[in-house]
C-alpha cells in the first residue's frame, strides 16, 4: 500500500524559477534538474533522499506527509533500514478491531516487502514531482493567460482611452468652430444693426435736409426775385446815365463845333473895342470843361455780378472779431475739430459724382453743426472751409487746371444750403489774388524788395513761375465755380457765369499787368466755352477787344503768356476735359 500524502492546493503560489524543488528524486537530483540540498547531506541506506523541510511551492513540510520510519530517523537525516525497523511500519493503517471492513484482515495481513521500499519512494517522488510540474505548468498557463486578459484588457483600454480622446478632441473642434460661427454671426448681425442705425440716421437726416432745402429754395427765388428787381432798376439807372453822358457828348460836340465861328466874332468885337476903349481888364481863366463821363461795362442780362466790397469786409471782421474770440481754450476742441473735418474732406474730392456728394454731406454737417451754436462759430467753419479750398487752389490746381472742377462742384452744392459761404470763398480768392477783381495793387517807388512781393501777393523765397502758377490756380477755382452747374437741380449756382463777363470786361478798361495775360487765359480755357455758349456774338467781340486792345499794351516780361493767349484766341474754345464728373 502507497502511504496516503497531502499535497499544497492548485491555488498555492508556483516556487520562483530559481528555488530548487525540495523533493529530490533517486539520483540526488531535484523535479527541475538541480541538486538536491537533501542528497548533500548524510547517506542514505536505500538511497532515498532526506526528508524535505519545505514544498515546491515554499510551504512548510507538514508531518502528514511524512511515512513513519521517516520520521524516526536520527538527527543526521540518515534513515534505520534494520528488517525490525522496517516490519514496524505499515503504510496503511490498521482498521477497527472489530474488523468493520471485510478486507481488513486481508489487508493486515499483506505485507510491503523490503525490497519494494525503494521503488515504492521512487514511485512516489515521480508523483509528487510530476504533479508538482503539472501543478507549475497549470500556474503557468494560468498566469499567462491572466496576462494576455491583462495586456487585451489594457489594450483595449487604452484603445477605448485614445478614441474617446479623438471622440472629445472632435467635439472640441466642432464646439470651437460653432462657437467661431456664432461669434461671426454676432458681429454680423451687430454691423448690420449699425448699419441699419446709420441708415436711418442718414433718412431722417435726408428728410430734414430736404425740408430745410425746399425752405431756403423758396429764400432763393424770393431774394432773386429781389435781385432781379434791383437789377431791373439798376439797368435803368445805368440807361439813364447813359443817356445823359450821350446828351452832354451832343451838346459838348455842338459847343466844340461852333467854337471857332465864337472866337472869330469874338476877335472882331475885341478888335473894335481895343480902337475906342482903354485895355480891358484881364479876364478870369475860363472853367474847364467837364470830363466825360466813363460808361460802365455792364453784363448781359444772363449775368450776374458780383460785389467786392461785401465780401472783402470779411477779412477784416475775421482779424478782428472771429479769430481773437476763438483764440481762447473753452474754444480749442471746436477749432481743432472743424480745422480737421474740413482739411481731410477737402482732401478727398476727386472729380466722381459719388465722392462729390460724400464730401458735400459731410461739410454741410460740420457747417450745420457750427451754424447751430452761434453766429460766431459758424463764421469761423465758413472761413476755415474757403480758406481750406483757397489753399487747394494754390497747391494742386495751379499744376493742372483741370482739377478745379471738382472742388467747384462741391463749393455750388454748399453754396446752395450755406450761400454766405460764397462771400467767404470769393473774399480768400481776392486776397490771394487781387487781380481776379481785378485789382492792381499800387506799390511805392521807395518801396523794399520785400515790401514790393508783399504788395503784390509774393512769397518772399518765390520765383516768377511759381508765383504765375498760384495765380493761375486761383482764377481757374473762380472761373470753374462760375460756369459750374449744380448736380442737384433745385440748387442755383449765385456766382454765375456772369463773374467771367465782368473780370474780362474790366481788364479791358484797365492797364495789363504780369499776371493779366496768364489769368486771362486761364478763366478762358475753364470757362471759355461756356462764357461763348451764353452770350454769343457779345462774347466773341469782346474776345476781339482782347485781341486787338490788350494784348499788344501787355509788358515785355508777360511776352510769352501773351503769345500763349494769341494761340489760344485763334483757336475754338472747346469743351473744357473734366467738366462733367465721372459716374462711378
Amino acid at each position: 500500500m502507497i502511504p496516503q500524502y497531502s499535497f499544497a492546493s492548485a491555488t498555492d503560489p508556483l516556487p520562483a524559477a530559481n528555488q530548487p524543488s525540495a523533493f529530490a528524486l533517486p539520483n540526488g537530483t531535484n523535479a527541475n534538474g538541480t541538486s538536491s540540498p537533501a542528497s548533500l547531506g548524510a547517506p542514505n541506506t536505500f538511497g532515498a533522499p532526506s526528508a524535505p523541510t519545505a514544498l515546491p511551492d515554499g510551504s512548510p513540510f507538514r508531518k502528514s506527509m511524512q511515512p513513519s520510519f521517516l520520521a524516526t530517523a536520527p538527527a543526521t537525516g540518515a534513515i534505520d533500514a534494520s528488517p525490525s525497523r522496517l516490519k514496524s511500519w505499515d503504510p496503511v493503517p490498521a482498521g477497527p478491531a472489530n474488523g468493520a471492513s471485510p478486507l481488513a484482515g486481508r489487508r493486515s495481513q499483506r505485507r510491503t516487502s523490503p525490497e519494494r521500499e525503494p521503488e515504492l519512494l521512487q514511485l512516489l517522488d515521480d508523483l509528487n514531482t510530476s504533479k508538482a510540474v503539472l501543478l507549475h505548468q497549470s500556474r503557468r498557463s494560468i498566469e499567462a493567460q491572466r496576462m494576455e486578459f491583462r495586456t487585451e484588457a489594457a489594450q483595449k483600454i487604452v484603445f477605448g482611452d485614445q478614441s474617446a480622446a479623438r471622440a472629445l478632441k472632435s467635439i472640441e473642434d466642432e464646439r470651437r468652430e460653432l462657437e467661431l460661427e456664432r461669434q461671426r454671426l454676432e458681429q454680423a448681425r451687430v454691423r448690420y444693426e449699425i448699419e441699419a442705425s446709420k441708415l436711418e440716421e442718414a433718412r431722417h437726416a435726408l428728410e430734414e435736409r430736404e425740408r430745410f432745402l425746399a425752405a431756403e429754395a423758396e429764400r432763393q427765388h424770393a431774394r432773386l426775385v429781389d435781385e432781379a428787381r434791383a437789377k431791373a432798376e439798376d439797368d435803368a439807372r445805368n440807361a439813364a446815365a447813359a443817356a445823359v453822358v450821350k446828351a452832354q457828348n451832343d451838346a459838348r460836340a455842338a459847343a466844340e463845333a461852333q467854337t471857332p465861328e465864337r472866337q472869330r466874332q469874338a476877335a472882331a468885337a475885341a478888335a473894335a473895342a481895343t480902337a475906342t476903349a482903354p485895355p480891358p481888364a484881364p479876364a478870369p481863366p475860363a472853367a474847364p470843361s467837364p470830363a466825360p463821363v466813363p460808361v460802365a461795362t455792364a453784363a448781359p442780362a444772363a449775368g450776374r455780378r458780383v460785389v467786392v466790397p461785401g465780401c472783402m469786409a470779411i477779412i477784416p471782421r475775421m482779424k478782428t472779431e472771429i479769430n481773437p474770440y476763438f483764440k481762447a481754450a473753452a474754444h480749442r476742441d471746436f477749432t481743432k475739430s472743424v480745422r480737421k473735418e474740413v482739411t481731410m474732406s477737402v482732401g478727398q474730392i476727386t472729380n466722381t459724382v459719388t465722392v462729390i456728394k460724400n464730401v458735400f454731406m459731410k461739410l454741410d454737417k460740420v457747417l450745420d453743426g457750427a451754424q447751430k451754436q452761434s453766429p460766431q462759430h459758424y463764421a469761423y467753419a465758413l472761413n476755415q472751409t474757403a480758406k481750406s479750398f483757397a489753399r487747394q487752389a494754390e497747391t494742386e490746381i495751379g499744376t493742372a487746371v483741370h482739377r478745379a472742377f471738382a472742388f467747384a462742384h462741391v463749393l455750388v452744392l454748399l453754396f446752395w444750403p450755406h450761400p454766405q459761404l460764397k462771400d467767404y470763398v470769393l473774399a480768400r480768392l481776392y486776397k490771394k489774388c487781387p487781380y481776379l477783381i481785378p485789382y492792381y495793387p499800387g506799390v511805392p517807388a521807395n518801396a523794399t524788395p520785400e515790401e514790393r512781393k508783399a504788395k503784390l501777393r509774393i512769397k518772399p523765397d518765390e520765383d516768377v513761375n511759381l508765383y504765375l502758377e498760384r495765380m493761375a490756380g486761383d482764377a481757374a477755382l473762380l472761373a470753374a465755380i462760375a460756369q459750374t452747374e449744380p448736380l442737384i437741380k433745385a440748387a442755383t449756382n449765385p456766382v454765375g457765369i456772369g463773374w467771367v463777363w465782368t473780370f474780362l470786361a474790366r481788364v479791358v478798361n484797365m492797364p495789363p499787368r504780369q499776371p493779366t495775360a496768364v489769368l486771362v487765359r486761364t478763366v478762358l480755357q475753364i470757362a471759355g466755352h461756356a462764357l461763348l455758349t451764353t452770350y454769343g456774338r457779345q462774347a466773341y467781340k469782346l474776345l476781339a477787344v482782347i485781341a486787338r486792345d490788350t494784348l499788344p499794351k501787355c509788358p515785355r516780361s508777360a511776352a510769352a503768356e501773351c503769345t500763349r493767349l494769341q494761340m489760344l484766341l485763334e483757336k475754338p474754345l472747346e469743351r473744357p476735359e473734366g467738366k462733367t464728373p465721372a459716374n462711378e
